[in-house]
């Protein structure tokens, strides 16, 4: 996954530490990077990431719940 989203769209996530290595990934939105249009942005290259793992995923309604509550209907 995080070779994936840094290859394909030049984002740079971390997985977890510790006990959690492997379980979970770290995702930092601050500043700039909390934008609703970079957070729209990261939520489609996940998508897209976990859709090309073979995850069970509904990018399509992952999106629009984002923009939803990020009001960008």
């Amino acid at each position: 996954m995080t070779d994936y989203l840094i290859e394909q769209y030049d984002l740079e996530i971390a997985t977890g530490l510790g006990d959690l290595d492997g379980d979970i990934f770290r995702i930092g939105c601050m500043g700039h990077s909390a934008r609703p249009q970079n957070v729209s942005f990261l939520m489609g290259a996940l998508g897209d990431a976990l859709d090309e793992q073979g995850a069970d995923v509904d990018v399509e309604a992952g999106l629009a719940a984002t923009a939803q509550k990020l009001g960008e209907r």
